[in-house]
């Protein structure tokens, strides 16, 4: 379990970093086809702070990776706050852009099952 664990905190932590850079870098969303029409109902007039804010998310389930992987003390609460934090960026993304895409359903499903392989492992730990 620590193994699917380690891959799914890796997964997102690097499409998250790379498509938030993305984002930042153009923050037309060129790079990544996205069209700064879908920000009409939002107060951002391009996607470079919601890139900086992916990046951030991204950075948290790298760092979670890190202290997954080397068994650090709090490692699996933060990978509890990665699986958290990847929830709450897609549901908020989905509240102010007011339309939904089968990748935001996706990335809520892996941020559950980080939080639920973490709170696991860390039962285990526990016993």
């Amino acid at each position: 379990m620590k193994l699917a664990l380690l891959i799914l905190l890796a997964f997102t932590g690097v499409t998250s970093v790379s498509c938030g850079a993305m984002m930042a870098l153009e923050p037309t969303g060129s790079l990544l086809l996205l069209d700064l029409h879908w920000l009409q109902h939002t107060s951002f007039e391009n996607f470079s702070l919601p890139g900086l804010i992916l990046i951030a998310v991204g950075a948290v389930h790298l760092f979670a990776w890190y202290g997954v992987r080397t068994n650090r003390k709090n490692g699996l609460w933060w990978a509890v706050a990665a699986g958290m934090l990847i929830i709450g960026y897609e549901a908020v993304q989905m509240l102010l852009l007011q339309m939904t895409y089968w990748l935001q359903y996706s990335y809520m499903a892996v941020g559950l099952f980080i939080i639920l392989m973490a709170l696991q492992l860390k039962h285990k730990e526990l016993i």
